[in-house]
Order: C-alpha cells, then sequence, then structure tokens
C-alpha cells in the first residue's frame, strides 16, 4: 500500500491527475482497489446523487459524518509526520470541504445534507471540521478546486470563521451558563481552529475567556465535566464516571492547555491574524465578498458546479 501511494503521491506532484493516467496504469494488489484513494473520484467520489449504479457511485455520500472524519484528519496528519505519503488523500479529503460548505459558511453534519439551514445550525462544530480541512489544504498548498491563490481572497475559509464568529458568544463578567447548545466537544472544536489559524481573536470575539467562563461554570465537584449536549438533551448519563464523563474532561482540558496538534501546519498557513479578522469583518458587515480570483481544476477533471 505504501508503494503504490507513494507512486500516485509522485504522479500528482509531477503535475498528474487522481483520476488519469496513474490510476489505469498504477500496479495496485486487487485488495487495495477497493480503498478510496485508488478509485476514480469522478465514478466514485462525487458523482451525483440518483446515478445508475448506486452501490459505484454513492461511495462518499450517505453514511459519512464530519464529525468521525476531523479526527480521522488529525490522525492522517500525524502518519505523515512518520513518512506515510498523504498527498493524494488529503486532495481528496480538502475537495469534500470545498464542495460541502453551505452559503452562509457552515458545514452539516453529513457530506451531502441538502436539508434547512435550521437543521444545519444544530451542529456548530461541524464548522471547525471544515476549516481544518480547508487548513490542511492551505497549509499544504494543494491544488483542490477551490484554493485560492491570494490568501486574503480565500472566501471559502472566510465565510466559515465568519460564521464561527457569529456563533460564538460575548464573555461576561461572570460565567455562563454551561447547560447550552455548547458543550466541552464544540469549545475544543473552537479552541483548536483558533490555534491551528494563529487567532487571539476570532473576529471581534475573544474566544478563549467566553469558553473559559463557561467551564468554570461547568466543572463539577470532582473537578470532573459532563456537559455534552445533543439537540438539547444531556448524554452524559448523570453524575457518576462514564465514558461522555471521560470525554467532556479531556476535551475540557484540552481546550484550557490550547492544545495544538498541528504546530507545523500553522507555520505553512498562508494567512496572518489582523487579515483574516479584516475578511470577517468585511463579510459581517456586509460588504462584497472577495471572489477567488484563480482556481484550480477539479480532481474529477470536471468543472466544480
Amino acid at each position: 500500500m505504501l508503494k503504490s501511494l507513494e507512486k500516485l503521491s509522485k504522479h500528482l506532484k509531477e503535475g498528474g491527475t487522481m483520476n488519469g493516467e496513474a490510476l489505469q496504469t498504477l500496479e495496485v494488489p486487487p485488495s487495495l482497489r477497493i480503498l478510496t484513494i485508488f478509485q476514480d473520484p469522478k465514478k466514485n467520489a462525487w458523482a451525483e446523487q440518483g446515478a445508475k449504479n448506486e452501490k459505484e457511485t454513492q461511495l462518499l455520500l450517505h453514511a459519512t459524518d464530519n464529525s468521525n472524519t476531523q479526527f480521522a484528519m488529525l490522525g492522517l496528519w500525524a502518519a505523515q509526520r512518520h513518512g506515510v505519503p498523504m498527498e493524494p488523500t488529503f486532495r481528496i479529503m480538502v475537495e469534500r470541504f470545498e464542495r460541502s460548505q453551505v452559503a452562509n459558511g457552515w458545514w452539516a453534519y453529513h457530506f451531502d445534507h441538502k436539508g434547512d439551514l435550521a437543521y444545519v445550525k444544530r451542529f456548530p462544530s461541524m464548522i471547525c471540521v471544515g476549516l481544518l480541512g480547508l487548513g490542511i489544504g492551505r497549509g499544504l498548498k494543494l491544488p483542490t478546486p477551490g484554493a485560492s491563490r491570494a490568501p486574503k481572497e480565500d472566501l471559502r475559509i472566510l465565510k466559515g470563521l465568519a460564521a464561527l464568529s457569529q456563533d460564538l458568544g460575548v464573555a461576561a463578567g461572570r460565567p455562563e451558563d454551561p447547560l447550552t447548545k455548547r458543550g466541552s466537544y464544540y469549545l475544543w472544536s473552537v479552541e483548536r481552529v483558533a490555534m491551528l489559524y494563529d487567532l487571539p481573536m476570532i473576529g471581534d470575539k475573544d474566544w478563549y475567556k467566553w469558553g473559559t467562563g463557561i467551564l468554570i461554570a461547568a466543572q463539577g465537584s470532582r473537578g470532573e465535566w459532563n456537559n455534552v449536549l445533543v439537540n438539547g438533551k444531556n448524554f452524559g448519563g448523570g453524575r457518576g464516571i462514564s465514558t461522555m464523563v471521560v470525554a467532556d474532561t479531556s476535551f475540557a482540558l484540552l481546550f484550557l492547555k490550547r492544545s495544538h496538534p498541528l504546530k507545523e501546519l500553522t507555520a505553512k498557513l498562508p494567512f496572518k491574524a489582523r487579515e483574516l479578522n479584516q475578511g470577517i469583518a468585511r463579510l459581517l458587515n456586509g460588504a462584497p465578498p472577495l471572489e477567488p480570483s484563480t482556481t484550480t481544476p477539479s480532481l474529477g477533471d470536471k468543472p466544480n458546479r
């Protein structure tokens, strides 16, 4: 598998396409052909719904969710630190988030969700997942369809950050009520994006002071956190030690520590905090957005609709 990935990665760096000659001539064991990375994205990854052969053309639709995807992204980033050639996979991953961003800058929980905005806004942490995916693409300078060559004009990232800024609360003089839609999973997602893009402020929001206020109010008598909320219901299983308590406490500690698992990626990003926040202000003040001046071809050899 590693040898096949290395050959595909080399072809991409030389200017080839994912579904072109490389995949036709690449010698891949039959057992590996079922992996997405060794299939034609035009036929499998980005096929339109309602295609004749559902099993072969809906590979990345329906069952996939962005929440699990973000943890996979962190794992894949760690893998490339150890020499695993991840560029082919990252190209498909980044295009996934470029294609699935909602017009107002949000991302839905599922890749192919076409429902109402009220449903999308039940999962604000998905904004952070999308920004993580786009950040990997921009940091590695991957030639994906929505990548602008001018960092200041990266409309997708600016829309995502503007949407996140609007969803954040304002740091109050006293801790906020912790039993809101914002559990520690969401706060960790916000923290990870802010650290990745090196943003002390997201727009005009002091994200760390605001989140710390929530966590202080939410901490239990034994030092734990147990405030996972899904659709307004607490899934923590009471105040006892449970899997949710362990997860909540871990996310809270990562937020407070300002964890940064992608430090080397931040150094590669072509953005400055001031420029990003200026772009956020432009969008939130209703100024005409700066459309990407130049984008690169789609992995599927088709214009990105």
